[in-house]
């Protein structure tokens, strides 16, 4: 299942028993949690032998797609201290024309 368009989205890779807590603690935040690695996802967050790769085959091939996305894969710690952030960085402007444009300094 996909998030819905501008929705913050993880995927989780590894023992869900694992990741129940910050499963829990990342829906409480509004944080989508997607079943596929896709270009929209914020990073993956993996257990700790996931991510020293002793885990499933399938949790493997995960691993995989993020990273030839070029996605971070996180413990955790590093995901909740990352969407902490996420939280106070995504505020909108009172200048929403000036979103995504580049500001140049062409002075001499």
């Amino acid at each position: 299942m996909k998030a819905e368009p501008g929705r913050r989205s993880v995927v989780l890779i590894g023992d869900p028993a694992e990741l129940s807590e910050f499963s829990a603690w990342a829906s409480a935040h509004g944080v989508f949690i997607a079943e596929d690695v896709d270009s929209d996802s914020l990073c993956a967050i993996a257990t700790e032998d996931a991510l020293d790769g002793t885990c499933s085959p399938e949790d493997a091939l995960l691993l995989s797609a993020a990273d030839k996305l070029g996605l971070q894969c996180l413990n955790t710690a590093e995901g909740r201290r990352l969407l902490e952030g996420a939280e106070h960085t995504n505020a909108v402007s009172a200048r929403p024309s000036m979103h995504g444009m580049r500001i140049i300094d062409c002075t001499l």
